[in-house]
């Protein structure tokens, strides 16, 4: 194979990782905006809080596996007191002011892990198993990108599972389509809600600790990868999960492959295909049509 077919099929590689962290960072949004109606600016610092519990963890324990159970957990608990306190009363309220509001907050949480942390990136060693490549035919991929491509793809299929066959995901389905009538069934709408912010949360932070070997951890990283998300989340069309996955490849591979094309001129190259996306799909490539 010659060498451009080699650099093209590891730049399509590479995107592909990086979308897989942008779909579990915005399947979190998408099932918080689904559920709760509510368009979450904090979603970007909780991604950036699991890279840092993730950071603490492996500095401090030395285990990337504990980093991956514990940071998620750790970022559910304060989602859960994200969304008592401040998601919960605006619930009922017009989608900007949900904005403006969870945009504050989401900048005064981000002083915070600069007055802890300081400015400066902390890098985070790759785990000693992912720390090779993975000979796949001709080609040969970072073995640490594999694990996040296959991560996120359990992700995806184990929520599938999770809302297509079980108790809950029946509860999260119908707070979701109807919370009114839900509710006259007696389900406890409010704390499936909870759950389901928790559930986002996790996944954010769970994004967040996959990529901090890759990128490092450093105080902004969550505003770098909201505004992605947000992207994401519309482009595939507000609440659809599938829509959220086929949109955060397209973004993932259009980036990684841009910057074959035009350099650092790539980002500019994903927003014009959303653009483009939005001229062809108004409401999202799978859009209101389909439900949440």
């Amino acid at each position: 194979m010659s060498a451009p077919a080699l650099a093209i099929a590891n730049q399509l590689f590479l995107g592909l990782s990086t979308a897989a962290i942008y779909v579990l960072v915005s399947l979190g949004l998408t099932m918080i905006f689904g559920m709760m109606n509510v368009l979450n600016f904090t979603h970007g610092v909780l991604y950036a809080l699991g890279a840092y519990f993730g950071y603490l963890t492996v500095k401090f324990t030395g285990s990337f596996w504990l980093a991956l159970a514990l940071a998620p957990a750790g970022v559910a608990a304060l989602g859960v007191l994200i969304e008592r306190i401040s998601i919960r009363p605006l619930a009922a309220r017009p989608h900007l002011i949900q904005f403006l509001a969870t945009y504050g907050l989401a900048l005064i949480i981000e002083q915070m892990i600069r007055l802890v942390a300081g400015n400066n990136a902390y890098p985070v060693d790759l785990p000693a198993a992912f720390a090779h490549t993975v000979n796949l035919g001709p080609f040969e991929f970072p073995a640490y990108r594999v694990f996040i491509v296959c991560a996120a793809l359990a992700v995806c299929i184990g929520l599938g599972v999770l809302l297509a066959k079980t108790q809950i995901g029946a509860l999260i389905r119908a707070t979701s389509e109807d919370p009114e009538m839900a509710a006259l069934l007696r389900v406890n709408t409010r704390a499936v809600s909870t759950l389901v912010f928790a559930g986002g949360s996790a996944l954010a932070a769970l994004g967040g600790v996959l990529a901090a070997p890759v990128f490092s951890v450093h105080p902004s990283m969550g505003e770098e990868v909201i505004t992605t998300a947000f992207l994401v989340v519309t482009a595939g069309g507000l609440g659809s999960l599938r829509g959220t996955i086929v949109a955060a490849i397209i973004i993932g591979e259009a980036s990684s492959l841009g910057l074959l094309a035009v350099g650092k001129y790539s980002d500019v190259l994903s927003i014009s295909l959303m653009a483009a996306v939005f001229l062809v799909w108004p409401t999202g490539i799978f859009g209101r049509a389909e439900g949440r």
